[in-house]
């Protein structure tokens, strides 16, 4: 079964299937924890996980990095082209016409079929566009230096605003989710190339 997180209904979901195995981007566990205890949120998703027999591998950035990942999947799916790796885990590249700020946040809506859409209009124009899936506003400044006029990412935290006004930089922020499930159907080309007889099962939430 395969997920963008381990959570108590994809564990549900990958034990409905018959799973063996729950493969998903986001981790189960991202920090530290020195116990497993069912009135822990991630202790429970683990201990649920292994009542079933279900094991769990996350690739995260990984993920994120790999050529033909999120981030190329992202680039693709919102027509950013020709575009080459400026920061780990980060695409630029350039679209096909430029646009306006709220017309090119419009296409980036429309294309990850997201509701979340924020768009910081700090330019006229958008047509040298750098991409970082999820929670990428720490690649702004290196977004900025590599010619950028517009970053898309999935969220952005209030100095990340601040620094892309001062840099001229447009946001397109469109979600942390739904900038990055549009993987899942990725991993599992994926594993059915490597597993052809393989039964794959996709969980979206």
């Amino acid at each position: 079964a395969i997920a963008l997180d381990v959570t108590l209904d994809s564990i549900e979901f990958a034990a409905s299937v018959g799973a063996g195995a729950l493969i998903t981007h986001h981790p189960c566990i991202f920090g530290k924890i020195s116990d497993i205890r069912c009135d822990d949120a991630v202790g429970a998703r683990l201990l649920k996980a292994a009542n079933y027999g279900i094991s769990l591998m996350a690739y995260h950035t990984r993920l994120d990095n790999l050529p033909g990942g999120v981030n190329d999947t992202l680039c693709k799916i919102i027509g950013v082209k020709d575009t080459f790796e400026f920061a780990p885990c980060a695409r630029i590249g350039n679209t096909e016409n430029p646009a306006t700020p709220d017309d090119f946040g419009a296409l980036v809506g429309k294309a990850l079929e997201s509701d979340r859409v924020k768009v910081f209009a700090n330019n006229k124009s958008v047509s040298r566009v750098a991409v970082c899936s999820g929670s990428g506003g720490s690649v702004l400044r290196d977004a900025y230096l590599a010619g950028a006029d517009t970053l898309v990412t999935g969220e952005v935290k209030y100095n990340n605003e601040l620094d892309a006004a001062e840099y001229g930089v447009n946001l397109i922020v469109a979600g942390h989710k739904e900038t990055e499930r549009i993987v899942l159907p990725v991993i599992k080309d994926i594993i059915l190339k490597g597993f052809p007889s393989a039964e794959v099962f996709v969980y979206y939430a």
